[in-house]
């Protein structure tokens, strides 16, 4: 710290229990703060605060450059503080305190976005009479839970899911269209961190040109809203959604199916705690989906088919499998997975 900081020498946040991947929905957040003063200081408040928020925004144009709309929207997930002295004069030395914050039992993970953010961040702060308060953030990660298992009933999780699809694939005007018939099946439809999505692709080749490759996107789908920022007051704002997909893993396969051939590839991608699981928050709602292309040549990769999947944090666990951890087994019998 500076000599401009009123005699702080060091102010930071430390010994966080942080977890692998980030915190999950209801643990509780502990640490310390540590403070070292030159020299005595007053103070109005000594404390440490929690604050997590869901903040939409964006600018839309129209008209060129010359019109403007923005839009803006913002909730708070909790918004915690907790004195960590009620001294309101602190010793010159070293102050040591501890702290502890429990997150919500139904939080939703941290998001980034150019539209959207779901965040949350420590703040430990001195409120000084007549000066310039001190204060220091540190940001924390949340991975939130979403347990598959609830939603399997509901949607069937657990349940293999495939999805066919023909796409004609334009030529010059001299030639007739061509097409690629395709088929993709999936083990189940939802699946957690570190989980592998297996994938069965039978692609029917219908072209006069072979495909080099099979290239696979797991697509994040995300849904903003927000409302029209307007100079005067009003409780009826215009409120507009813009949705914005990205790739979040992407792999690829050498297929070489020749023309008028058909081939199944078998290719597997790891959900890696990198991905956000599925946000169904008022501000921000995201879902994912497996898309499937092929490239032929230097010709533009083309979409074949693609097929929706759930991301969550819990794995969800097959009703045989429960039932056979359950069942008793007898002498000398054994289970096998075909």
């Amino acid at each position: 710290m500076g000599i401009f900081n009123g005699g702080v020498d060091v102010f930071e946040i430390q010994n966080l229990n942080i977890k692998p991947g980030g915190y999950e929905s209801g643990d509780t957040i502990t640490g310390k703060v540590l403070l070292v003063l030159r020299k005595e200081i007053r103070c109005n408040e000594f404390f440490v605060s929690i604050l997590g928020e869901i903040r939409t925004e964006w600018t839309q144009y129209k008209g060129g450059a010359h019109y403007e709309d923005h839009y803006q929207s913002g909730s708070v997930i909790m918004n915690e503080h907790k004195e960590l002295k009620s001294e309101r004069v602190l010793s010159a030395g070293e102050h040591t305190e501890t702290f502890s914050f429990r997150l919500p039992e139904q939080c939703p993970p941290s998001f980034a976005s150019s539209y959207g953010s779901i965040t949350y961040v420590l703040q430990a702060k001195i409120d000084r009479p007549m000066a310039a308060d001190n204060d220091v953030t540190l940001p924390i990660m949340v991975k939130g839970t979403v347990d598959l298992n609830k939603l399997d009933s509901r949607l069937a999780i657990s349940q293999p899911v495939f999805n066919s699809a023909d796409v004609e694939i334009p030529r010059c005007c001299c030639f007739k269209s061509e097409f690629i018939s395709s088929h993709i099946k999936i083990q189940k439809k939802g699946y957690a961190f570190g989980e592998l999505i297996k994938m069965d692709i039978t692609v029917d080749n219908g072209t006069s040109k072979p495909i080099d490759k099979i290239l696979i996107n797991l697509l994040e789908h995300a849904v903003f809203t927000a409302e029209l920022c307007s100079s005067f007051f009003s409780s009826n704002n215009e409120k507009i959604r813009r949705t914005v997909s990205r790739p979040v893993i992407t792999a690829d396969t050498e297929a070489n199916i020749a023309p008028h051939s058909q081939k199944t590839v078998h290719v597997a991608i790891r959900v890696t705690e990198s991905i956000s699981p599925m946000v169904c928050s008022t501000l921000i709602q995201t879902k994912h989906q497996i898309s499937i292309s092929v490239q032929q040549g230097w010709s533009q990769d083309e979409v074949i088919v693609a097929l929706p999947v759930l991301i969550g944090t819990i794995p969800v666990v097959a009703k045989e499998n429960i039932e056979s951890e359950t069942a008793p087994i007898s002498s000398g019998q054994s289970s096998s997975k075909n």
